[in-house]
């Protein structure tokens, strides 16, 4: 009861702003936590790493409506719950959870990267495009052509964002890969769905990225940015 308490002061929270989004999503998490107490890994594993997945969620909901270092913990929060539930989430006994919880850590990771620089935010990113991939063997164009579609857009991003900060050769390789991505994406979702129009638009400045990182290149090639 409680973890289903969790996950609809979530949904509320997302539904909702300013102090009783806070407030809402603060008492997400607490119920989440409070039913880890009673389902712990030991007792019952599979509901154990349900649990982590909406407390992972509703850590980085909380997120959104902090700032500084509070981000920065919650944020850390959501990645150790996502992976703990990977412990019991394998891909060999629980294929679709294991996939959807990469999703899920990969964009945590990505949020996490937005608030580092330098190596730090490469690592994080490296991570995340790890975690899409390893979702992408699960989630196939063929078997599951809306996850898989979903996952190559959040790949893209996280692609773009690495190469955009990437120099050289690189870079133009990831930007290269993020566009092959979201193209895969758009070659399966049809044009009604709002996804699709957010993909066009990552796209778009994908391409961007592209022609800005080349021309940086061709000036100054040894210089990073």
């Amino acid at each position: 009861t409680q973890h289903s308490l969790g996950l609809v002061l979530r949904d509320q929270g997302n539904r909702t702003t300013g102090d009783t989004a806070t407030t809402l999503l603060s008492q997400a998490v607490e119920a989440h936590r409070a039913a880890l107490t009673t389902l712990t890994l030991e007792v019952l594993p599979q509901d154990w790493a349900w649990i982590q997945t909406g407390l992972g969620n509703a850590l980085r909901a909380q997120s959104t409506h902090t700032t500084g270092e509070s981000t920065t913990s919650l944020l850390a929060q959501a990645v150790e719950a996502h992976r703990a539930a990977l412990m019991v989430f394998t891909k060999e006994a629980f294929p679709q959870d294991w996939a959807k919880t990469h999703i899920d850590l990969g964009d945590v990771l990505g949020h996490q990267s937005t608030r580092a620089v330098g190596e730090t935010r490469a690592a994080l990113l490296s991570q995340a495009i790890e975690a899409y991939h390893a979702a992408l063997t699960v989630f196939t164009k063929k078997t599951s052509p809306q996850n898989w579609a979903m996952t190559q857009n959040n790949l893209g991003i996280a692609l773009s964002n690495q190469g955009e900060h990437t120099r050289g050769e690189a870079g133009a390789s990831l930007l290269a890969q993020a566009v092959e991505a979201y193209q895969a994406a758009l070659a399966v979702l049809p044009k009604d769905e709002l996804l699709w129009s957010s993909v066009k638009y990552n796209l778009f400045v994908a391409r961007r990225k592209q022609e800005f990182h080349h021309r940086l290149n061709q000036s100054n090639p040894e210089t990073p940015h």
